[in-house]
């Protein structure tokens, strides 16, 4: 029975690991060869490969002589490429699933060979190893080799022109060519001269024969013109900062650092498998087969990848993340404000905005604990980057001149905006603004909730809105309770303690600053980084244990970013 199922589980794993598109990549790039964007391409292509069948990945695909003497760039490979490879491997396959065990690299057979491609000649196969490894690969293959080419077409033409020579068109059949900038109507060529591209000037005749057989209809060749650089590298993130965040993985430092210029990584030729892969706004289906490049088909694709740039880019850094060794789907925290001291963040969404209150600690300074100078006002429209509106000083309230901006909560009512906030762990008092980003004025001129109105300290406010009834919950240890009046100056009921007990029916005592929520019909008492819950209100709530760590938190439920949900902590 075990083998029996070791063989199924065998069988669905070959099965699975079939239906990736095969691919052979041909680079005319490698260690001091030509432009080394190629550098960065073949590191991305190796950081999205579990989304391929690697069959083979040459190097150094050029005729130029004077790359003849330079190092073998099979070895240099292997020593570049394959040892970040293996180095990042464990992790990719922890995290992300799917990677090849070992990736085959080999050495361009028409490396500096001087000479052109000639369309007369009979070329023998075995006199070009790296092509005859290619042909031996289809040869072998029931599935179609997708040939990614990053640079002159010299080593494809030799292939072509072989198979139709030796009448082996079962092996063109199962061969497709997707190419980048071997045209372009726009970059560098023209319309009238598409074809006068840096990657055809190095050889004419192999472009021109290889875009006269896929007219023919003897191969397939998708021609994706300059929209690699126009599109994917210039529609990306720029600077340093961002791309210096590749560099804690191996593969993700080649990528960072094979050509960074002009405040970005150049990969352009990576075009090509971002195509075939087809999810980021180019397929296949977009280009033609025919090897033409159709100005306004160049124009549209342009226009698809600079939109989806930043979600290609931010792709790869997820992958060089999990090559690092950090889980991409674990919850991410983001530090909103870098080296600022801010705490107790309590948000309002409104119109896909994400707006908050936050206390700014002098104490992060150096100046002594919990020295809470001011309240500071903030927005962001996409959870990544945040706009500073105003700061709330304690002097504009009864608190007068004093570091006592501790936590509180914001809600609406009726067209304005409340600021319920702590004066330390004394008391209680609110603020009112017509616009949620203020300015905010003391609405009592004194505390809302005072000393000893409650057997504990009323402070650390939290606002909950239900059926239109605003109940205010304070305190610590104890947690209570009580309706806002609807000019939220005053207190409609008298406030009651909240009982949070343990499965046994035990007390429990609770810490500072409440969050109140409601979702299927459940309460959630959140505090610190525990929770409790109830059917009703005001209790009693059931401890249910720990969730994340942190301290004081602020649920939020709306649409920022096409985020539906979001918790910001300190």
């Amino acid at each position: 029975m075990t083998k029996k199922l070791c063989l199924f589980m065998l069988l669905v794993a070959t099965a699975m690991f079939s239906q990736k598109p095969k691919v052979w990549l041909i680079s005319d790039g490698g260690y001091q060869i030509n432009d080394p964007d190629d550098i960065s391409a073949v590191a991305s292509y190796l950081l999205m490969s579990n989304m391929f069948n690697t069959r083979g990945v040459v190097i150094g695909s050029t005729t130029h002589p004077w790359n003849k003497n330079t190092i073998d760039q099979k070895k240099w490979a292997e020593e570049t490429y394959a040892s970040a490879y293996s180095k990042d491997l464990k992790n990719l396959n922890k995290y992300i699933g799917g990677y090849q065990t070992t990736i085959r690299f080999l050495e361009s057979s028409i490396k500096g060979m001087g000479v052109s491609f000639s369309p007369t000649k009979n070329y023998i196969l075995k006199n070009y190893p790296s092509i005859l490894s290619l042909f031996k690969e289809v040869d072998q293959s029931k599935e179609t080799i997708n040939v990614l080419c990053y640079g002159p077409l010299t080593e494809q033409a030799i292939f072509v022109s072989y198979c139709l020579n030796n009448n082996r068109f079962d092996i063109l059949k199962k061969t497709r060519f997707i190419s980048h900038w071997t045209s372009s109507n726009f970059h560098v060529g023209s319309i009238k001269n598409p074809e006068h591209t840096h990657n055809c000037f190095a050889d004419p005749i192999a472009c021109e024969y290889m875009k006269n057989k896929a007219k023919n209809g003897n191969i397939e060749f998708y021609e994706c013109g300059g929209i690699g650089q126009y599109g994917l590298v210039e529609g990306g993130p720029k600077g340093k900062e961002y791309y210096s965040l590749f560099k804690d993985s191996n593969l993700g430092k080649i990528f960072a650092e094979g050509k960074f210029t002009k405040n970005r990584v150049d990969d352009s030729d990576a075009a090509t498998y971002w195509a075939l892969l087809g999810n980021y706004g180019v397929s296949l289906k977009d280009i033609a087969s025919n090897g033409v490049n159709f100005p306004e088909v160049e124009e549209r694709n342009e226009k698809a990848f600079a939109l989806h740039a930043k979600q290609m880019r931010d792709e790869l850094l997820r992958r060089s993340n999990a090559a690092a060794g950090r889980n991409p789907d674990a919850i991410k925290i983001d530090i909103i404000v870098p080296e600022h001291g801010m705490a107790d963040p309590h948000a309002w969404v409104q119109n896909d905005t994400l707006f908050f209150i936050a206390g700014h600690d002098e104490s992060w300074e150096g100046k002594g604990s919990f020295r809470m100078d001011k309240w500071e006002v903030w927005s962001s429209v996409d959870l990544k980057t945040y706009t500073h509106h105003r700061d709330i000083l304690p002097k504009q309230t009864y608190i007068g001149d004093l570091p006592n901006c501790w936590a509180g909560d914001i809600c609406e009512r009726n067209g304005k905006y409340y600021w319920f906030f702590s004066n330390r762990n004394i008391n209680t008092g609110v603020m009112v603004a017509n616009k949620i980003t203020g300015p905010y004025t003391d609405l009592l001129g004194k505390p809302l909730l005072k000393e000893g109105i409650v057997p504990v300290h009323p402070y650390d406010p939290e606002i909950f809105i239900e059926d239109d009834v605003y109940t205010i919950c304070f305190g610590s240890g104890t947690y209570y309770m009580a309706t806002l009046a609807e000019d939220m100056k005053s207190l409609t009921t008298t406030p009651k303690p909240i009982i949070v007990q343990n499965e046994n029916g035990e007390i429990l005592k609770t810490d500072d600053k409440s969050t109140l929520f409601k979702r299927n019909d459940w309460y959630y008492l959140v505090y610190g980084s525990n929770y409790a819950m109830s059917k009703n209100l005001y209790g009693p709530y059931t401890y249910k244990g720990p969730f994340l760590k942190g301290g004081h938190t602020s649920f939020l439920s709306g649409t920022v970013s096409g985020m539906c949900y979001k918790k910001i902590t300190t």
